[in-house]
């Protein structure tokens, strides 16, 4: 069975739209762990004492982007067939058969949205009592905050 062109198997089974990349896997780790290691040091790069304030705020600021994009660069430099997001050319819903819009009482009675204002209500006293209690903990004297 072939699906798009690649089909590999494994213990015997066919496994459509798969295809076996050496060292694929180990590549994503190490740009992961790349992004991730160098976005963390770039943050930390504002209390340095390389260049201008202004120049580590920034460096500092955008520390996350600039990660990415070198990381991105060494994925290019290497060749290796990463997996990559594939994004459709068109932007639409993912079944052809629904619209953007979908119908709030699609096949539901119509005082299913009386009842549920018990429950939405419930969850925020639980949302809010979280909050609160959260920082009531949080502020106590022991934690030596400053203000």
């Amino acid at each position: 069975m072939m699906v798009n062109g690649s089909l590999s198997a494994v213990a015997g089974q066919e496994a459509p739209g798969c295809h076996f990349v050496p060292n694929a896997f180990f590549m994503s780790l190490l740009l992961f762990f790349g992004t991730y290691l160098i976005a963390m040091y770039l943050k930390r790069f504002k209390n340095e004492r390389f260049f201008p304030t202004i120049v580590r705020s920034y460096i500092s600021d955008f520390a996350v982007i600039i990660a990415i994009l070198l990381m991105v660069v060494v994925d290019i430099l290497f060749a290796i067939e990463t997996p990559k997001l594939e994004v459709p050319r068109e932007f639409k819903p993912t079944w052809s058969g629904r619209g953007w819009v979908i119908p709030p009482f699609n096949g539901n009675p119509w005082y299913t949205a009386l009842l549920a204002v018990i429950p939405a209500f419930l969850g925020s006293i639980l949302i809010f009592m979280d909050q609160q209690i959260t920082a009531v903990i949080v502020n106590r004297k022991e934690h030596l905050l400053k203000k």
